[in-house]
C-alpha cells in the first residue's frame, strides 16, 4: 500500500503523528474535555484501520493533549449517567477506550468511577494499569519510552501473530494446534528469527525489520466480519 500522510487524512477530532515506528494518536477535543461523539469514533476507527496496515508502525500510543483537563470525559449525550461534570472521573467511555490496550499508564491522582471514585492504586483496580506515575506530566513520556522500547526490541510479526493466536483462536484444541504449529513454522523461518539468533550470537542489539504484510495471505487466517455501516435503499 502507498504510505499514508496522516496529516492529510481529514481527521477533525484527533491528530496522528509518527515518531519513528511509534504512532501517537492525540485526542484533540480539549475544550470539550474530549467527550466522545460520532466524529471522534469515526476518526479513531479510520486511523486504526490505516495504522494496522502501515508496516512503518509497530506501536500506537493513544493520549490527550498536555493541557487537556481529561483524557475522555465520557459520552456527549442527553443521559446524565454518561456525562461527566468533573474533568477527572474515569467514566464508561474512558474505560472502553482504555481497557482494550496492552499497557495502560496513568498518574496516581487520577480518579476512576462515576459516583464513588477511587484512585488507580486502589485494590479494586489491581492489575488494570501497567504503571502508575507520580504526576500527570510523567505519563506521556513514560508511555512513549515504553512504546519505543517495544518497537526497537521486539519482532513486530512475532508480536502480531502471538496476539492473534490469543484473540483469534479456535474453539477446539485440534484446530488451535494446527494454526499454532503453522505459526511456529512460519515465524521460525522469518527474517526476524534469523536476525534474533544472529544478534544473540554476536552479543548485540537486534535490528528487527520483518513486515507483517509479508505474512499475507496466511494472516489473517480467521474470517473477518464486515461491521461497516451500509446505506439502506429504503
Amino acid at each position: 500500500m502507498a504510505l499514508p500522510n496522516y496529516a492529510n487524512l481529514g481527521f477533525t477530532t484527533i491528530r496522528v503523528q509518527l515518531d519513528g515506528a511509534v504512532a501517537v494518536v492525540t485526542l484533540a477535543r480539549t475544550k470539550e474535555r474530549n467527550t466522545f461523539i460520532g466524529p471522534l469514533a469515526h476518526d479513531i476507527v479510520k486511523a486504526y484501520d490505516i495504522l494496522d496496515r502501515d508496516d512503518r508502525v509497530r506501536v500506537v500510543v493513544l493520549t490527550a493533549e498536555p493541557n487537556a483537563p481529561a483524557f475522555c470525559a465520557g459520552v456527549s449525550g442527553a443521559d446524565p449517567h454518561l456525562r461527566a461534570t468533573n474533568a477527572d472521573p474515569f467514566v464508561p467511555c474512558k474505560a472502553d477506550l482504555s481497557s482494550g490496550w496492552e499497557r495502560i499508564l496513568d498518574d496516581e491522582a487520577e480518579k476512576e468511577g462515576e459516583h464513588a471514585t477511587v484512585t488507580p492504586d486502589s485494590p479494586l483496580l489491581d492489575g488494570l494499569y501497567y504503571s502508575i506515575l507520580p504526576n500527570k506530566e510523567d505519563v506521556f513520556p513514560a508511555a512513549l519510552a515504553l512504546a519505543k522500547d517495544l518497537a526497537e526490541n521486539t519482532s513486530g510479526t512475532a508480536i502480531a501473530v502471538t496476539k492473534a493466536l490469543v484473540w483469534r483462536g479456535y474453539d477446539n484444541i485440534e484446530e488451535q494446534h494446527i494454526v499454532d504449529s503453522r505459526a511456529i513454522r512460519i515465524l521460525a523461518r522469518s527474517p526476524d528469527a534469523e536476525e534474533g539468533a544472529l544478534a544473540f550470537k554476536q552479543r548485540r542489539a537486534p535490528k528487527f525489520g520483518d513486515k507483517l504484510s509479508r505474512l499475507a495471505p496466511w494472516m489473517p487466517w480467521w474470517r473477518e466480519i464486515n461491521v461497516k455501516h451500509r446505506k439502506s435503499k429504503l
